[in-house]
């Protein structure tokens, strides 16, 4: 008995959504297997001068600067001990800083950003610095200014660099001539996404 015509559309259209079926179970199958799982992660460092800071950390300067561990000119922000650093020659400046070694090369699609708490009983002006060590090249900048309380700040997120890069905090000299520009830094964190 010959069919009818909806009844020949009606095989046509089961027999097309089959073959869609198969197709696209295949094709899932084959991206399953070739797919990686997604991955992201947080990678996180800290330092807040407790342990022997005079073994990662260092001073300089220009002028007449100095600098020191603590917590002679003030109370840490955490735990027992801080940095600090002050100058007194016009122009100058003082830091402290240390080297951290990321766990891997950031990229564009692995950043990286560092955060420090500063206080500053002279409104000083203060600069966040991540450099690449090789180059002395800045990776990351900001620059703030400081106030008797203390307060969180951080440097942009980079995405390329080296996988060992400089933190470093500098006051600098500013205008006034009857006193000193004079920072205390705590709690570095530096932490990374991938």
């Amino acid at each position: 008995m010959p069919q009818s015509r909806s009844g020949v559309r009606a095989q046509h259209f089961r027999r097309r959504l089959a073959t869609l079926v198969v197709a696209l179970t295949l094709a899932s199958a084959g991206l399953a297997g070739h797919a990686a799982p997604a991955q992201a992660g947080v990678w996180q460092f800290a330092d807040g001068f407790e342990v022997n800071p005079a073994a990662a950390w260092s001073f300089d300067g220009a002028g007449t600067h100095y600098g020191g561990f603590g917590h002679d000119f003030g109370s840490p922000r955490s735990g027992q001990q801080l940095a600090w650093a002050n100058v007194w020659s016009q122009g100058g400046f003082s830091s402290v800083g240390r080297q951290v070694r990321l766990p891997r090369t950031p990229s564009a699609t692995f950043g990286c950003t560092a955060r420090v708490y500063l206080l500053s009983a002279s409104d000083s002006l203060i600069n966040i610095e991540v450099i690449d060590p090789t180059t002395f090249t800045y990776v990351a900048f900001r620059q703030v200014r400081a106030d008797i309380n203390w307060r969180a700040f951080s440097v942009p997120t980079w995405r390329h660099g080296p996988a060992t890069v400089l933190i470093r905090v500098s006051v600098l000299r500013g205008p006034q001539v009857d006193w000193d520009d004079r920072m205390m830094v705590d709690d570095l964190a530096v932490s990374c996404v991938y």
